[in-house]
């Protein structure tokens, strides 16, 4: 029973040692995603393969022009069906692209929906980009789920409900599943990020956790020592010498 109890206590120690682990590596890479990200950047050059497709569409006035976006945060437009590809200029990051379209009814105008960043138009094929000013911020926890158009509209859906844009008068008009919902769900969420992160107490709490989640790393990788390290065994041996039992312990 004793041996089995030890056993328990030795694998559950281990998975929290795991589990710490990854609580701590991540708190730090959320503080200083900057920094991480330059390391997992892969310089490449404009080349492009229909292999790297990520998202794309389809020009409804050409078939053979399509626009297509990578796992490496670029765009390409290509005139000849996918054959060649044209590396396309965006201010922003597009590893979040969640919708590429054309406007059926407006030869060479496009619309690109990033996740988190926000929508674009272009209205040259792709060689301008225009952001469009949305009545809520992505980035803030009512990220774009997915965008469809209309002859004269733009419809963009998100968790808390549907947005319409109408592209004649510039108008949007919001239909909300629940106002008070929407601001309670995201206060939520910024208070959890914030305590998560150490910036619910400003700048120096961003540190103080950094020099924490250092600590917790260093004490889980060297829990995980101490529990898979063999153990050194001894082996006793009894000193009669001068009427007196002495034990000694020798290593093997």
């Amino acid at each position: 029973m004793k041996k089995s109890t030890r056993l328990i206590h030795k694998w559950t120690g281990l998975l929290s040692c795991v589990f710490i682990l990854v609580v701590s590596i991540t708190a730090i890479a959320l503080n200083h995603h900057d920094f991480f990200s330059s390391f997992g950047t892969i310089k490449q050059d404009n080349t492009f393969s229909n292999s790297q497709i990520k998202k794309m569409a389809i020009d409804p006035f050409n078939n053979q022009h399509l626009i297509a976006s990578d796992e490496d945060k670029s765009l390409f437009s290509s005139a000849d069906s996918g054959k060649n590809w044209k590396k396309l200029e965006l201010f922003v990051p597009t590893y979040k692209v969640n919708n590429i379209s054309f406007d059926p009814f407006k030869k060479d105008n496009i619309i690109l929906s990033l996740r988190e960043a926000g929508v674009y138009i272009s209205d040259d094929g792709g060689d301008v980009w225009d952001e469009l000013k949305l009545p809520f911020f992505p980035n803030e926890g009512e990220s774009i789920d997915n965008l469809s158009l209309g002859k004269d509209n733009i419809i963009i859906k998100t968790r808390f409900g549907f947005y319409t844009y109408n592209t004649m008068n510039k108008k949007w008009n919001k239909q909300l599943f629940d106002a008070n919902l929407k601001s309670k769900i995201l206060s939520n969420e910024e208070f959890i990020y914030n305590l998560h992160t150490g910036k619910i107490f400003g700048n120096t709490g961003i540190y103080i956790y950094d020099f924490i989640s250092v600590g917790l790393i260093f004490l889980a990788i060297s829990g995980i020592y101490l529990s898979i390290k063999p153990k050194r065994k001894f082996r006793v041996i009894l000193d009669q010498s001068k009427n007196h039992d002495i034990i000694q312990l020798k290593k093997l």
